[in-house]
């Protein structure tokens, strides 16, 4: 299901989004309506067969292949951008633990919560987002005292 919403969300970006989908439909539609009224069905129906076959035929068959190659392309896209967040957060981590100094780390362009700053500046470890039990004794003394200064 991630893998649709990602194709679908590509290829509706590249196609420009709804304001496309009004120039290509609703207008049209409204200009046949208009014709409808003022000429009737006959005249509007050779108009409704030229906008079918030469407007919305090649744009449908160009959306499909596009959708197509978008979903096919997806699980890799998803993977990337995962691979690319997972990077800067490292590199963001790794930037602290190499000298840049806390503030230069606070005032960077992203956050994180104040469980992750108190345990990297505390020292102490954390894997998947929890806390390494032998060091958590430590996080909750700094933790504590950290939200009582600030």
């Amino acid at each position: 299901m991630k893998y649709l919403k990602r194709a679908w969300l590509d290829t509706n970006l590249l196609l420009g989004g709804a304001a496309t989908y009004i120039a290509i439909i609703v207008l049209p539609m409204m200009g046949l309506a208009l014709h409808y009224y003022l000429a009737g069905f006959g005249p509007m129906s050779g108009e409704a067969n030229i906008w079918i076959i030469y407007m919305l035929a090649p744009l449908g068959a160009a959306f499909l292949a596009l959708f197509l190659w978008n979903l096919v392309c997806a699980p890799y896209r998803t993977e990337r951008d995962a691979n690319r967040k997972l990077k800067t957060e490292l590199n963001r981590f790794n930037g602290l633990n190499s000298g840049q100094s806390v503030a230069e780390f606070w005032n960077s362009s992203e956050y994180f919560t104040v469980k992750e700053v108190s345990c990297l500046l505390a020292g102490v470890p954390i894997s998947n987002g929890e806390i390494v039990a032998s060091r958590a004794d430590t996080y909750t003394t700094y933790a504590r005292r950290y939200l009582r200064t600030n």
